[in-house]
């Protein structure tokens, strides 16, 4: 028997946590740093059962469509934490495109795998990891922590065997578009180094995609993110991915972004695009939200429903794929 489609999950409400926020700030002066990152330790995920450690913003608990067989955890070392992360590999290997997909401000990485079936069923690899301090990884969340730990992961996948270091495409949805534009800007000028059996290999990751960046924290709080407090005063972070992607040559860039969007106001986007030293490809949803931008639409017809997982949208199917060839030409 068919399954209905899963019905589009509503962004999640923020109101409750920003009013936390405000009598925290208000009775004890702390920093908006304490509570911005939204950091949930883990156990471990239950992939092939209804684990509720498992519910994302396009899909409800269900057992993953990608087989045990093809999953692979690990850890990788960074500035003395150690990062856990989740491979999702296809039987074709390194003749197919990696994903590195660096997840947004939820509690850790088992909220977003449900975007990792969306990419894995459109046929790529994908590598989603956790920022120290989240899900299985230890450590302290913080700015510099995030990025050195995307550039960690780049250069260890970029190790493996199985996968194509000259394919692999840096994926940053919400918050982890901040650290993609990070890493895709220092592997460019070759501050990423792979091991490789021939030796140390710089690596060039072939594309970037972000979807729901904003530019920086400053000029979120402009529109009214976190409490509206004054940047200085509320909080030390910066993300600026708007300087970043001021910096960023020759590697071909894509923006996703929902025009209902009221986490990151499309104004954001703007911004990135007239920050940008080459011109990127830019792709506005009409009818997404934050968080709906790979599903929303009609869905890919070229995909039949697979258990409970969500069905990609066609629009973005097709964008994401010919943008990033799901294997080399």
């Amino acid at each position: 028997m068919t399954r209905s489609p899963a019905p589009r999950r509503a962004p999640r409400a923020r109101g409750t946590l920003a009013w936390l926020a405000a009598l925290a700030l208000l009775a004890s002066c702390v920093s908006i740093e304490d509570f911005f990152f939204a950091a949930r330790p883990a156990e471990g995920y239950r992939f092939d059962e209804r684990d509720p450690a498992l519910d994302g913003d396009l899909s409800s608990p269900h057992p993953s469509i990608v087989p045990a067989a093809l999953r692979e955890e690990g850890f990788v070392a960074s500035e003395g934490a150690r990062l856990h992360w989740v491979f999702a590999r296809q039987e074709a290997g390194p003749r197919r495109t990696t994903i590195l997909f660096s997840h947004g401000n939820g509690p850790n990485l088992g909220r977003f795998w449900d975007r990792v079936e969306v990419l894995w069923r459109l046929g790529y690899q994908v590598l989603v990891y956790d920022y120290p301090g989240f899900g299985r990884s230890d450590g302290r969340p913080s700015e510099p922590g995030i990025h050195a730990a995307a550039r960690a992961i780049l250069a260890a996948l970029a190790s493996r065997g199985d996968v194509d270091p000259a394919r692999i495409v840096l994926y940053g949805q919400s918050l982890g578009a901040a650290p993609s534009f990070d890493a895709a800007v220092r592997a460019s000028r070759g501050e990423v180094l792979a091991e490789r059996g021939e030796g140390p290999l710089e690596v060039r990751p072939l594309a970037l995609v972000t979807e729901g960046a904003w530019c920086s924290i400053a000029e979120m709080v402009r529109d009214g993110a976190f409490l509206d407090l004054p940047s200085e005063l509320a909080t030390h972070l910066r993300f600026d991915s708007c300087a970043r992607i001021a910096e960023l040559r020759g590697i071909p860039t894509l923006l996703l972004h929902g025009e209902r969007d009221r986490v990151v106001p499309p104004r954001q986007l703007a911004l990135l695009i007239g920050r940008a030293a080459e011109p990127p490809r830019v792709e506005r949803f009409a009818d997404a939200t934050h968080t709906d931008v790979p599903i929303v639409g009609a869905p890919d017809p070229a995909l039949e429903p697979a258990g409970e997982a969500p069905r990609p949208g066609a629009r973005y199917a097709r964008v994401v794929t010919s943008f990033a060839p799901i294997e080399a030409p």
